[in-house]
């Protein structure tokens, strides 16, 4: 019969519901969050290292100048005579400066790099988190009121109950279509006062 309802129970499609109102916040939480993060990274390295690494540069010159300004005033002192410990100072003041230029450009090649790996992966991450919030939230309205017409359903078919029709094979279908024919005779089977 095809004006039928085939549904067994609402209790189903409800429960179906609620598991997708649950998916539904969990990974638009974890969606989010894995924006935010990309967001996090590519600020922490073109700002807080890249400024960070700058300004250990700039430090480290000026303790090399510093030292480099004692050696010489050292050297051409008549009184003193250049010590080992600030040929030390000035040697220690180079490697310490190649380490945060080295530094320094390694962050900018990292930030170039990240920009050309994370940003299309972001990219993708980004119509799957307006699928969560949006199409999915539709779906959720859906189901709601499919819960709703099918209870209406129910209460105008005075089941009084959740479950609607019980599942039936073809041939209990066929049956029940035979036993309402025989319980509701047509006018040409009236005339004849019999059945035919």
């Amino acid at each position: 019969m095809a004006d039928r309802a085939q549904v067994t129970s609402v209790e189903g499609i409800e429960a179906f519901r609620a598991k997708l109102v649950l998916f539904t916040g969990k990974s638009r939480a974890v969606l989010e969050e894995v924006l935010d993060q990309v967001q996090r990274t590519r600020a922490w390295l073109e700002n807080n290292q890249r400024s960070h690494w700058d300004n250990e540069c700039r430090r480290c010159k000026r303790i090399l100048e510093d030292a480099q300004q004692e050696l010489f005033s050292a050297r051409l002192s008549q009184l003193r005579t250049q010590s080992a410990a600030q040929i030390l100072a000035v040697e220690r003041a180079k490697r310490a400066l190649a380490f945060a230029e080295d530094k320094r450009t390694a962050v900018k090649r990292w930030s170039r790099e990240f920009e050309l790996r994370a940003e299309p992966l972001s990219k993708e991450v980004e119509p799957l988190l307006t699928f969560v919030t949006t199409d999915l939230a539709k779906a959720l309205a859906y189901l709601s009121s499919v819960v709703k017409a099918l209870e209406a359903y129910a209460a105008v078919q005075g089941l009084g109950g959740t479950t609607l029709v019980q599942p039936t094979t073809p041939a209990q279908d066929e049956e029940r279509s035979l036993d309402s024919a025989a319980a509701d005779p047509s006018p040409a089977q009236t005339a004849s006062g019999k059945l035919l």
